[in-house]
C-alpha cells in the first residue's frame, strides 16, 4: 500500500509540476523524480503523467537497465500492454480448462475402466471434458476405440419403455440423457423425430396464425422473400408461402433471368464504354459486366467516354436508347427519348452498328404489324417524316397511309364519295411517282 501510494503521488507531482511550465519536451530533461517512477508502473501510465511519447519512455527505461513493471497477483489484470513486449506471465500461461476440467487432469481408475467401452464422445459426456482428451488417455493406454457399429447397434436396441417415450419433449434431449445416463442425446432428438414430437420450448407457429395483413402483391416485384420478411416482420417461411399461393415468380428467378438477357443486350458495349457506365444504365451488378467483359477477351476502356458526349447526353443514354440503336432509326430514337439524332449517328458508327433498315417485302402484305402508336404518326406526320423515322420507301410511307385512312374512314367530316375517290386516287398517283 505504502509503496503504491508513494508511486502515485510521484506521477501526480510530476504532472502537476509539467502542466506548469516546469519541464520542455525538447531536450528531455530527465529529472531524479522522472527517472524514480520508470518500472514501478506500467509504461503507459508513466508516459501519460510525464507527456512524453510511450517509446521516449521506454527506450529511457531499457536504457537504464530498469525492468519492465510486473503486476502482483493482486493487482488488476486490466492495464493494456504496450504492444511488442511479451511476459513471462504470457509466455507460461496455463492450459485452459476444456468442459470445466483441465487437460491434465488425474484420472480415477473406474475413469480408466471406461476407455475402449463406449464411444469417446460418451466418456467425455460422463466426465465432462472433451472428447479429444479422451481419445488421447485411450492411445496412451493402447486401448482400441469403441467399435461405432456396435453402438449404433446398441442404440437400435435401446429399451425404448413407455415411461421413456412419454418423457419425449418435455424436457431438453440433453436434460434427458443426463437424466437416465445410458443413451446419447442425439439418439433421443433421433427418436423423437421419427416420433413427430415437437422439442421443449418451441412451439411452431402455424400459417393460419400469422398475420399477413402487411404483405402486398406488389412487394415481390422488387424484393426477395427475406427483404419482405425484414421490412414486414412476417416470419419468412409464411412470406414464401403467401408468395407461392398468389402464384407469384421468386424475385431471385427473376433477377438471373433479367440479368442473362441484359448481359446479351450490353456485349456490343463492353470495352466501348466504362464498367460502371453500363452496370447503372442497365442495372445489373458490376462484377457481372466486368466478367462477360473478360470472358469475351475485352480489355477495359477505364473511364472514359466518346469525346463528343457531354454530360448531359450521358444522363440522357439510358438502356433504352442503347438498345435501340440498330433496332429502330436515328429519327425515331429522337422523337421517342429526345436523343440527338447527329449523336446517335456517331455512336452507332463509333460502335459498328450498321443503320436499322426496316425489311419490306414486295410479294407480302407490308400493311401489319403496325401499332396504334405508329399507325398515328402515319394520319398525322409527313410522308417524307415517316420514310425516314422508319426506314422505309417513300411509296410504302405514302401506301401505308392511304391504306390506314381508308380501314379507319379518316376522312374529313361530310366529304362525299366523289371527294373520296378523289382524294384516294391523288394519293395513289403520289404514291406511284414515289415507286
Amino acid at each position: 500500500m505504502n509503496g503504491n501510494y508513494i508511486t502515485a503521488a510521484a506521477l501526480a507531482f510530476i504532472a502537476l509540476s509539467k502542466r506548469h511550465g516546469s519541464m520542455g519536451r525538447k531536450p528531455i530533461n530527465w529529472t531524479e523524480d522522472m527517472i524514480s517512477v520508470l518500472g514501478t508502473a506500467p509504461d503507459t501510465q508513466v508516459a501519460a503523467a510525464l507527456g512524453l511519447s510511450i517509446y521516449t519512455v521506454r527506450n529511457k527505461r531499457i536504457q537504464l537497465g530498469i525492468d519492465l513493471y510486473r503486476k502482483t497477483p493482486v493487482e488488476s489484470n486490466t492495464s493494456p500492454r504496450v504492444p511488442g513486449e511479451h511476459t513471462v506471465e504470457r509466455k507460461t500461461r496455463r492450459k485452459r480448462r476444456s468442459h470445466g476440467q483441465l487437460a491434465n487432469r488425474e484420472w480415477l481408475q473406474e475413469e480408466i475402466d471406461l476407455l475402449g467401452e463406449f464411444p469417446d464422445w460418451e466418456i467425455a459426456r460422463l466426465l465432462d471434458i472433451h472428447e479429444n482428451h479422451v481419445a488421447d488417455k485411450r492411445k496412451e493406454f493402447g486401448i482400441d476405440p469403441f467399435p461405432i457399429e456396435e453402438y449404433r447397434r446398441n442404440v437400435e436396441r435401446y429399451n425404448w419403455t413407455p415411461e421413456k417415450i412419454a418423457q419425449l419433449g418435455t424436457m431438453t434431449d440433453r436434460d434427458l440423457s443426463n437424466l437416465w445416463g445410458d443413451i446419447h442425446y442425439a439418439s433421443i432428438a433421433n427418436k423423437r423425430i421419427k416420433l413427430g414430437i415437437e422439442p421443449f420450448g418451441i412451439k411452431p407457429t402455424q400459417y393460419k396464425d400469422v398475420d399477413i395483413s402487411m404483405l402486398t402483391p406488389q412487394m415481390f416485384e422488387t424484393k426477395k422473400d427475406i427483404e419482405v420478411h425484414r421490412e414486414t416482420g412476417v416470419p419468412l417461411f409464411a412470406v414464401k408461402r403467401y408468395r407461392e399461393e398468389l402464384g407469384i415468380e421468386d424475385y431471385r428467378v427473376k433477377r438471373a433471368r433479367f440479368i442473362n438477357e441484359s448481359l446479351n443486350d450490353v456485349s456490343r458495349y463492353l470495352g466501348k464504354f466504362p464498367d460502371r457506365f453500363l452496370a447503372e444504365k442497365y442495372n445489373i451488378p458490376l462484377l457481372f459486366i466486368m466478367n462477360k467483359r473478360k470472358e469475351m477477351g475485352i480489355s477495359s476502356p477505364g473511364d472514359t467516354y466518346p469525346y463528343y458526349l457531354t454530360n448531359y447526353l450521358t444522363d440522357m443514354l439510358n438502356s433504352d436508347v442503347l438498345n435501340s440503336f440498330g433496332n429502330m432509326s436515328d429519327m425515331m430514337i429522337h422523337y421517342k427519348f429526345g436523343f440527338p439524332i447527329s449523336t446517335s449517328a456517331m455512336l452507332r458508327r463509333d460502335m459498328d452498328i450498321p443503320e436499322y433498315q426496316r425489311p419490306i417485302g414486295r410479294n407480302r402484305s407490308f400493311t401489319e404489324g403496325w401499332n396504334p402508336e405508329e399507325i398515328l404518326l402515319f394520319m398525322t406526320k409527313s410522308d417524307e417524316w415517316n420514310s425516314e423515322a422508319f426506314a422505309i420507301p417513300l411509296w410504302v410511307s405514302k401506301g401505308l397511309r392511304m391504306h390506314f385512312m381508308e380501314t379507319m374512314n379518316c376522312y374529313p367530316q361530310g366529304l362525299t364519295k366523289e371527294h373520296k375517290d378523289m382524294v384516294f386516287n391523288k394519293l395513289y398517283k403520289q404514291m406511284n411517282d414515289a415507286r
